[in-house]
């Protein structure tokens, strides 16, 4: 799930996970600056180093920083450590990657997703990525991905019937699958994890209701901490 406004639903249900992680730039990080905590982000080391995904322009982001709040049971220290380190704020997640592929920063954090695939591309084409995630030890964060049917009287049948269809397809053991081939965390039991995230990774999941009940605030307050960024 992301935060979005409220609406109705028909069989709602998630279709994939996300995992918020770390992730660094090996080639430009000594051994004994890889973040193994989110807490380790907070230290002056890591001054114009960073670069984390803007949650004024992300709802993805939005929800990793609601998980983030959450860890650090809804004290801002760490924003505040995050925005003294002059983080480079970027618009969406991919960019946050890039940054630290190119060596423009060294750290960073966003869904894993999206740095596996650069990982493997690597991989495949025969260059060793500089990029590593790091599975933090106070829990990576969750956010799934919903899916749903929105409830619509004048929709024909037909129609509804289709869509269900395909929400039935897309939580198939074939459609999650694939979506794993492409780092995505499946939603069933009986798919593997994708190569890369491990079987024992911890996670936190968002607690929804209080994000949402308080996506105000954490917007203003994010902005009045990070806005100079």
């Amino acid at each position: 799930m992301v935060l979005v406004s409220m609406f109705a639903l028909v069989g709602c249900g998630a279709y994939t996970n996300d995992v918020a992680t770390e992730d660094n730039n090996v080639d430009n990080v000594k051994k004994d600056e890889i973040s193994t905590s989110w807490t380790d982000l907070k230290k002056p080391h890591w001054n114009n180093r960073l670069a984390i995904p803007d949650a004024t322009q992300s709802v993805t982001a939005l929800a990793i920083t609601s998980g983030i709040e959450q860890i650090f049971n809804y004290d801002w220290a760490f924003f505040e450590a995050v925005s003294s380190n002059n983080a480079m704020l970027l618009k969406s997640n991919s960019q946050v990657a890039e940054k630290a592929k190119n060596g423009e920063v060294d750290a960073g954090f966003l869904p894993h997703d999206g740095v596996l695939r650069s990982i493997n591309k690597d991989k495949k084409d025969g260059i060793e990525s500089p990029l590593k995630i790091v599975w933090p030890k106070e829990g990576a964060i969750s956010i799934q991905r919903p899916i749903g049917i929105i409830a619509n009287e004048s929709r024909p049948n037909e129609n509804t019937v289709l869509s269900a269809e395909f929400i039935d397809f897309i939580l198939s053991t074939e459609a999650q699958e694939i979506m794993s081939k492409f780092g995505f965390i499946s939603v069933r039991t009986d798919v593997k994890l994708p190569k890369g995230v491990p079987n024992d990774v911890h996670s936190t999941v968002v607690d929804w209701e209080h994000a949402s009940e308080n996506e105000e605030n954490t917007r203003s307050t994010y902005e009045k901490i990070m806005g100079g960024n």
